[in-house]
């Protein structure tokens, strides 16, 4: 994920092996790439895993894919701000801290 400004620049799925192959193809995960291009940090963290399984018309069973695409965007956002932090740029409360306090 890249920020300009707190704006989700790119992002993408990231990993290796079998598994990454399978996933990299859910329409979920690929879907959640595309709507955090453009966003703010803050807001991509209100996107809801009810939100992608409504967009994709997701029957029951496949309510946990949603679900882990709503994880991985959460991830995401929690892995910058720790590399942000580690770099010593972190000056007010991050998004994930404000999301957490709503």
């Amino acid at each position: 994920m890249t920020t300009n400004e707190g704006i989700i620049g790119e992002s993408a799925l990231m990993g290796s092996g079998a598994l990454m192959l399978v996933i990299a193809e859910k329409d979920e995960l690929q879907l959640a790439t595309e709507w955090v291009k453009g966003k703010p940090m803050d807001e991509v963290l209100t996107i809801k895993n009810t939100d992608i399984a409504k967009h994709l018309s997701l029957p029951p069973v496949k309510l946990h894919c949603s679900m882990l695409a709503e994880d991985a965007i959460k991830a995401a956002v929690k892995d910058y701000e720790a590399k942000k932090a580690k770099m010593g740029q972190k000056g007010e409360d991050s998004p994930s801290e404000k999301a957490a306090e709503a």
